[in-house]
């Protein structure tokens, strides 16, 4: 009968997955009940320590001889502190095993993903209730004026003008009916959308549109219809709230493309389907970034020039 020899203990680096969780679980501070040093300065150096809960070899602060040399390294033995804490949690007596586990598990739990998702949709609930109102526009003067400053289009009609800024508000209005991640979205596709759009048979100036596969790229993300974790469940948002829609171009050569084209929120109001590329094309000729300006709310600028 052949007998194994227990493991030798030795001090093994902690791997890079174990690293990466519990920078992540870190919060970037030391996990000292109280303590707010950051583990990263300024300067992308990492000034904190990694620290064992039972200590990697002998003769070190709570050395476990069951452990394993696996066990040892494990994520659920490793946490990570400041220096000056380190050095205090060396005190054994003061500092067991279960405080310094105890320390680790309600450090980490702030900082998990439920909790942080958590907390963000606390954020955007308040933000929701109290950030989704805007001044309605009531002339859009400037606004044409900057876009076709040789149409003299600040005579047009009053009835015209009053069509266009229903047509203005209510997609604005629309618009606030998305989550915040969906806005987010949504501005971000108008930032990056495409104009005009060149077809087989026809140059077609109207159409604003957008290519998520593109933005999913940019956003280091997946887009796939009808998944979650993807901002496929956001492209649906934004869909079914009339934003946007799917249209279909004969590129010729027997080649269909399907786009996300910005569409009108009041089919009635034949303005409605041009106020995004309008918005777009004012903030490119007045150096505004679109996304800002949007999230601002404030279109009071539209009206008169400031």
């Amino acid at each position: 009968m052949m007998l194994f020899e227990p493991e030798k203990p030795s001090r093994q680096a902690p791997k890079f997955e174990t690293l990466r969780k519990l920078y992540v679980l870190s919060g970037n501070l030391c996990a000292y009940p109280g303590c707010n040093k950051l583990l990263l300065d300024a300067n992308a150096n990492f000034v904190g320590q990694i620290c064992h809960i039972e200590a990697a070899s002998p003769g070190g602060e709570r050395f476990n001889p069951n452990m394993t040399n696996e066990e040892r390294r494990h994520f659920d033995n490793l946490m990570l502190m400041c220096y000056d804490h380190h050095i205090e949690t060396n005190k054994v007596a003061e500092y067991p095993v279960e405080r310094l586990k105890s320390f680790k598990r309600e450090h980490e739990a702030k900082f998990s993903t439920e909790a942080l998702v958590q907390s963000i949709l606390n954020s955007l609930r308040d933000y929701t209730e109290h950030g989704a109102d805007f001044e309605k526009v009531k002339s859009l003067k400037n606004l044409f004026d900057t876009l076709y400053p040789q149409s003299n289009q600040s005579r047009r009609p009053v009835e015209e003008i009053e069509r266009d800024c229903d047509a203005f508000n209510q997609t604005i209005e629309q618009y606030l009916k998305l989550s915040l991640l969906a806005r987010r979205l949504f501005l971000i596709g108008l930032k990056h959308s495409h104009h005009p759009f060149y077809t087989k048979w026809r140059l077609d100036t109207d159409v604003l549109y957008v290519e998520f596969s593109e933005i999913a790229n940019k956003l280091n993300m997946t887009f796939r219809l009808n998944r979650e974790n993807d901002i496929g469940s956001l492209v649906d948002e934004i869909e079914s709230n009339g934003l946007m829609h799917v249209s279909e171009f004969d590129l010729g050569y027997d080649r269909i493309v399907h786009r996300y084209t910005y569409t009108a929120v009041n089919p009635k109001l034949e303005a409605s389907e041009f106020i995004w590329l309008y918005i777009k094309d004012f903030c490119e000729k007045t150096n505004k970034d679109v996304v800002s300006f949007v999230s601002d709310l404030d279109f009071s600028e539209l009206d008169e020039p400031i």
